[in-house]
């Protein structure tokens, strides 16, 4: 694992979770897992209703919190093993010092999945804090184990808005007709990604600068399919263009496309299936007290 000042990125000199806040946030999560728990007992919930209600909970006390501060946890796959035990020595001593020889905890910046980066490890202090907030929520180190090596990934990723998704950054290897503007409406091109998987497009319009109102707006509105990724059902793309290269494809998912098994990315979904499935044990947890 990348020691600090190996990583290339320095340890934050300031710590953004402070003690009080911090159990503060505890508090107040175990005080209303304790009237769901009660309303549950009077038959004023139901089970489902009690579900839904202490995953809330856990979003709010231990993601929200975290995102709130700009904090990510981020761990290579080749560094899982040290920062797992990095994590079982620190909980025998409690000493931040040890914490300070692993990299795994970082500030991000960006609000949308595309725009997200990492700038400075967090503090010790931050780190130590992080971990209380995991034995507060009972969550373990596996909750952030990372897609082990040799499984390939999908390149997609959420979007603003429900159901809207990116897919790709820069990947297309035959894209330079469509990225240097040679392309006119009504054009039908293929784009091949590093995987060999094909977008078919259809070029709807190009969007001058013009009439561009921020850097997020597509270059091109397009129709087509994203193999891999969605049905061959037609369906509108916006098409971005960054450095001369198509940057990513954004679009809406509709029931069909969620139905799309690319064999590609079995071994992925079945990984973070197991990932879904310790997210359920903890509020599993959370529910029993």
């Amino acid at each position: 694992m990348q020691r600090n000042g190996g990583s290339g990125m320095r340890e934050a000199p300031v710590s953004v979770i402070s003690p009080e806040e911090l159990d503060g946030n505890i508090k107040r999560a175990g005080e209303r897992l304790a009237r769901l728990r009660g309303a549950y007992r009077c038959g004023l919930l139901s089970g489902q209703q009690l579900r839904h209600e202490a995953a809330l909970v856990f979003e709010e006390g231990f993601e929200s919190f975290l995102t709130d501060k700009r904090l990510r946890l981020r761990v290579a796959p080749g560094d899982w093993p040290v920062f797992a035990g990095a994590l079982n020595a620190w909980k025998s001593d409690r000493q931040e010092a040890r914490l300070r020889a692993c990299s795994w905890l970082y500030f991000f910046v960006g609000n949308e999945a595309r725009d997200i980066r990492f700038r400075d490890e967090a503090s010790a202090a931050d780190k130590a804090g992080v971990l209380r907030l995991m034995e507060a929520f009972r969550v373990p180190a596996e909750y952030f184990r990372p897609v082990p090596e040799g499984i390939v990934c999908p390149d997609e990723r959420p979007a603003h808005f429900p159901s809207e998704f990116i897919v790709g950054d820069c990947i297309w290897v035959n894209d330079e007709s469509l990225a240097q503007g040679r392309c006119g409406p009504g054009e039908e091109i293929t784009l091949v990604d590093h995987h060999g998987l094909k977008t078919e497009l259809r070029i709807g319009r190009r969007i001058p600068d013009a009439e561009k109102i921020s850097r997020q707006d597509a270059d091109y509105l397009c129709t087509g399919s994203v193999g891999g990724y969605t049905s061959a059902r037609k369906r509108e793309i916006r098409v971005y263009i960054r450095d001369g290269r198509v940057s990513s494809l954004r679009f809406f998912k509709e029931s069909d496309d969620y139905a799309v098994d690319c064999p590609l990315w079995r071994e992925y979904r079945k990984d973070r299936d197991e990932i879904a499935g310790i997210r359920e044990r903890i509020i599993d947890g959370m529910i029993a007290g």
